[in-house]
């Protein structure tokens, strides 16, 4: 699998697979240095090796050579996206310290590694396009008649990291933890990239649910279930005001109670008019709302509100 590639600027060549090479991919370049074209030529019918679509070990035939028509493709997939060779002669890595990385620059016979992507691939991959390497979404929520089923997908599998599941009945939150799992925890995942777990959720209605890991990244999800035991929420709360308060110091917030059954009272404060769900998310991981509660009456002295900025504050049951 000796690669050749153009170092021309402008090239036009395109070639064709030399007799000492599986495979070859020729690449022209923009002025800079970003790929113009790229084109791979694959051996055809020749007298020295057959190309095996499942070549492994068990079935490789000891007289004669067989060469992985998948890894080879995989290999030069990876020229396209700008990887070069590992591995003598092009530097002094050895195989064994890069863990069979599918960009290793010889064929090897019956060889299968070079058809999965291995670390030190994808960690080059991310290098030169900047990837993230956090937690890749999407993050699901899928609702059944006793609970939701939440999913995620890890992006690397090799990682170590712990993953929090929170949920609230409102976007605004505030979230509380129901589970915390660490990476390559056999009870909610079998290959390290993708997670399942299940949540009871009695009620009909929205359940809203978060997916952190610390110091990483968060996501979100909603469960729109229409299943389970039907909810009759209160009201919500009305005439919500806010008077600065020079005597007590702080701001008074009053507002009229919600009409039914109310255990506590939620007071949200950010210096954004917080309208919708989305705005809420969008800020949550870096600069949530301030949350007081829960509270049991309908008035509260916010104390500690900024000296300089309006803020808003939005109540709910």
């Amino acid at each position: 699998m000796v690669d050749v590639l153009s170092n021309s600027v402008y090239s036009s060549y395109w070639g064709s697979p030399t007799s000492g090479s599986l495979a070859i991919t020729f690449i022209s370049y923009f002025p800079d240095g970003t790929h113009k074209r790229c084109r791979t030529y694959v051996r055809g019918d020749n007298p020295t090796f057959d190309w095996v679509t499942d070549c492994y070990t068990s079935n490789c035939d000891p007289t004669y050579s067989h060469a992985d028509l998948t890894g080879v493709l995989t290999h030069e997939m990876g020229h396209w996206w700008g990887l070069f060779d590992v591995g003598p002669p092009y530097n002094n890595a050895s195989i064994a310290a890069c863990d069979s990385v599918t960009m290793w620059g010889v064929g090897l016979e019956c060889g299968t590694f070079q058809i999965t992507p291995e670390f030190w691939d994808i960690q080059g991959i991310e290098h030169l396009y900047d990837a993230p390497t956090e937690v890749s979404y999407a993050f699901t929520a899928s609702p059944a008649t006793a609970g939701d089923t939440l999913r995620w997908e890890e992006s690397d599998p090799s990682r170590s990291y712990t993953y929090q599941i929170l949920s609230s009945d409102a976007c605004w939150g505030p979230y509380a933890l129901l589970g915390s799992f660490d990476s390559h925890d056999l009870s909610v995942t079998s290959d390290n990239r993708h997670y399942q777990w299940t949540v009871p959720a009695t009620y009909n209605r929205a359940y809203y649910y978060e997916l952190n890991v610390p110091g990483v990244t968060t996501g979100y999800t909603t469960s729109a279930r229409t299943q389970g035991t039907s909810s009759t929420p209160p009201s919500t709360p009305t005439n919500t005001s806010a008077t600065v308060s020079t005597s007590e110091g702080g701001v008074q917030i009053s507002w009229t109670a919600s009409a039914g059954t109310v255990t506590g009272y939620y007071l949200y404060r950010d210096w954004v008019h917080l309208t919708d769900c989305a705005t809420v998310r969008q800020r949550y991981p870096t600069a949530p709302p301030v949350i007081f509660g829960p509270l049991t009456g309908t008035s509260f002295l916010d104390q500690t509100p900024p000296s300089t900025d309006s803020v808003f504050y939005y109540v709910r049951q």
